[in-house]
């Protein structure tokens, strides 16, 4: 109990510590909230799909709002003038997020050419849930669908200048990949191999690196 509460203070002073220095180099996103797409609740209704008011930006840079029905793999927009029946599909290659009013959940945004292990299933272009981003380091969650109920979700890590790592859920897997890619923060690397950092804390991970990146040496994590 009393190792637990240290590592939750110790967690907490650090990231006040490098926080207040990276606060005003690094820009804070903090999007709308909104829900995973294409899952049943919000997808469908007795009567069919069904669209919810959003804006949505393209890869040209330019903001839409509209009527949006999210896929994993494409929107597809209706105008927000309800006499207006027209319909204009958008595949997730040609957008670059999108929201929805009045929804909890993050912004959607797609990730290109990710590869999901052990299904040997590539992904070009899909939608997928931000959790963090800060600089060029991104945390996200990808939802595969499954044929009943709800998906499986794995978690899609970004660093400045490399591809897309799909974060494993076995530990071992997890812990070798983790000490390869933050090797240089020496406080992460030694909780790493302490075995006190599992997939759980991968957004606690990746902020405290993206900071401490800003700040070096002086942010040592400490895991709860």
């Amino acid at each position: 109990m009393k190792k637990a509460l240290l590592g939750s203070v110790y967690l907490f002073v650090g990231l006040c510590l490098y926080g207040q220095h990276a606060h005003a180099q690094f820009p804070t996103y903090a999007p709308p909230r909104m829900p995973v797409p294409a899952m049943p609740p919000m997808m469908y209704g007795n009567t069919g799909p069904s669209y919810s008011k959003g804006w949505y930006q393209l890869r040209d840079g330019s903001w839409h709002e509209g009527r949006i029905l999210p896929e994993m793999e494409q929107i597809t927009v209706k105008s927000l003038d309800k006499k207006d029946k027209s319909e204009t599909p958008y595949p997730a290659g040609e957008v670059v997020c999108y929201t929805l009013a009045g929804i909890t959940g993050d912004t959607m945004r797609v990730a290109s050419n990710f590869m999901i292990p052990r299904k040997e299933e590539y992904h070009a272009n899909s939608f997928v849930r931000q959790i963090f981003r800060q600089g060029g380091y991104r945390l996200s969650e990808y939802i595969r669908p499954a044929a009943v109920g709800y998906g499986t979700a794995y978690q899609l890590l970004e660093l400045p200048g490399q591809s897309i790592q799909v974060v494993p859920t076995k530990y071992k897997e997890f812990q070798e990949m983790m000490l390869r890619l933050f090797s240089d923060h020496p406080g992460l690397v030694m909780q790493l191999e302490a075995g006190r950092l599992g997939p759980d804390k991968m957004r606690d991970m990746l902020e405290a690196y993206a900071r401490w990146k800003l700040t070096p040496p002086n942010v040592i994590f400490k895991a709860e």
